[in-house]
């Protein structure tokens, strides 16, 4: 019965655009996945869908001379010493450790992550933001720490931290251990987007991709870990006294539906995110017996300035950047919201039901539109 109404889902989805001329497909999409989310069908909220575009603060630039140019105008891995603090909420050394849960946000500077951070601190968490770009992280840490008015406010700690530098890593870590007794989750919410065909995509592009979408995530995740386990440890133990109920530690990555729905014009950026989401699987079957929970969040397109900050190869990058933000001015309803990105994040790592959560109903059903039919809407592209 279930199979026959994902199949009846997908034939009233999926027929209005199979009519649609390749060179009408970015004006198209929109009104598809508006159809999606109107539509009454049940849709597995477990199901998974990725295209992040929340991206870190350094931009290529497109070319259309050449690889040559491409490969020169391809942002490179800045090496950083360590992890450097720019805001911190309280004066002086605190007297011991800071007490109290604790989460850890990626990519935490704006977009997303900042959404995440003043959710979190508003809730009571302390929060450590960790980002590249020093101008945005002091005001992303005061306005953490500005959302919470109660009377005792959360610790809030801002550090510029390049995700792709492992000593820089290491030292945001062995920071976050020494002032703070309870890390509680890590958001792994870093990230950044690309367009262009494969022949025009430089291999330092490629590289680079990997190491901010992926290899990053995985090294400030083993870095983490030994503080997770230790609050993990001491959860169990809190939640065996009488009245006691206290929320396991988490690992809650932001992902995309990339990585479950390939992206044509977009295979270093789709490839990234399928393999973030294949580490996380693997993740969440290493740690069961910890009792530290790994979810999965994957947004659809976010309302923010991620084209600005978003790289373009080629001819096809810069045309697929210039119709994508036409297209995307006119499907406000199918846009999502940093906040709303956030507060699902938030609620994945809090509640710990579902592994994996698709934000929006349209990503969701075209996500499951393609596992039931192989029919991908974003293969139509021109």
């Amino acid at each position: 019965m279930m199979q026959m109404d994902m199949q009846r889902f997908a034939q009233s989805t999926v027929q209005p655009l199979k009519g649609v001329p390749r060179a009408a497909l970015p004006q198209a999409l929109p009104r598809f996945a508006h159809r999606l989310s109107r539509n009454q069908q049940p849709v597995n909220e477990r199901a998974s869908v990725v295209v992040r575009v929340e991206a870190p603060e350094k931009p290529a630039t497109s070319t259309e001379e050449g690889k040559s140019a491409a490969v020169a105008s391809a942002p490179q891995p800045q090496p950083t010493a360590g992890a450097n603090i720019v805001y911190k909420s309280w004066e002086g050394e605190p007297q011991g450790k800071i007490t109290g849960p604790t989460v850890v946000i990626t990519g935490g500077s704006q977009g997303v992550g900042r959404a995440l951070a003043c959710q979190s601190a508003k809730a009571g968490y302390n929060v450590i933001i960790a980002s590249r770009s020093p101008a945005t992280l002091e005001e992303a840490g005061k306005a953490a720490f500005n959302s919470n008015t109660g009377a005792k406010k959360p610790a809030v700690l801002a550090v510029s931290v390049d995700i792709t530098s492992e000593s820089a890593v290491k030292g945001l870590a062995t920071t976050a251990g020494e002032l703070f007794d309870d890390i509680s989750v890590l958001y792994n919410n870093a990230g950044v987007c690309a367009t262009g065909l494969v022949e025009d995509t430089p291999i330092d592009a490629t590289r680079y991709m990997m190491e901010i979408n992926f290899i990053g995530h995985m090294v400030m995740t083993q870095q983490m870990l030994p503080y997770l386990k230790e609050s993990a440890m001491r959860a169990k133990t809190r939640q065996g006294a009488p009245g006691q109920n206290v929320p396991m530690p988490a690992i809650v990555f932001v992902n995309s539906f990339a990585a479950r729905i390939p992206l044509k014009n977009m295979s270093i950026y789709t490839a990234s995110k399928y393999a973030l989401v294949g580490f996380t699987d693997v993740l969440r079957d290493e740690l069961r017996s910890s009792g530290i929970f790994v979810g999965t969040v994957n947004p659809g397109v976010i309302k923010s300035n991620f084209l600005e900050r978003a790289q373009w190869y080629g001819k096809q990058g810069d045309f697929a950047r210039d119709t994508m933000s036409g297209a995307w001015e006119q499907a406000g309803f199918v846009l999502q919201t940093p906040e709303e990105v956030a507060n699902e994040a938030f609620n994945c790592a809090k509640n710990q039901t579902l592994t994996e959560i698709n934000v929006g109903p349209a990503f969701n059903g075209m996500v499951q539109t393609y596992r039931m039919t192989g029919f991908n809407p974003f293969a139509l592209a021109p």
